[in-house]
């Protein structure tokens, strides 16, 4: 069995803030993860299919016309924002 990673570790590959990973785990995105008791911990096979899951650089479908319906984890541009 492979050593499970730390979150800080997971953070540090991604080059992400620990809380980025905190927020997606909460949010239900990023990597997939086992809770170990109350420790959370990343397979390095699940950590590369996220990481795989998430290349854009051969990606040939076209964006969304509209950036909130786009599917990816970065953040809108204010410029971009709805306003209610």
């Amino acid at each position: 069995m492979e050593r499970l990673l730390l979150p800080l570790e997971v953070a540090q590959l991604l080059g992400i803030k620990i809380d980025t990973l905190r927020i997606w785990r909460a949010r239900g995105r990023g990597p997939s993860y086992c809770k170990i008791g109350k420790l959370c911990r990343y397979s390095p096979v699940a950590l590369e299919v996220f990481v795989k899951k998430n290349d854009h650089s051969t990606d040939t479908r076209q964006q969304p016309a509209d950036p909130l319906l786009a599917d990816d984890l970065s953040p809108i541009p204010r410029s971009k924002r709805r306003v209610r």
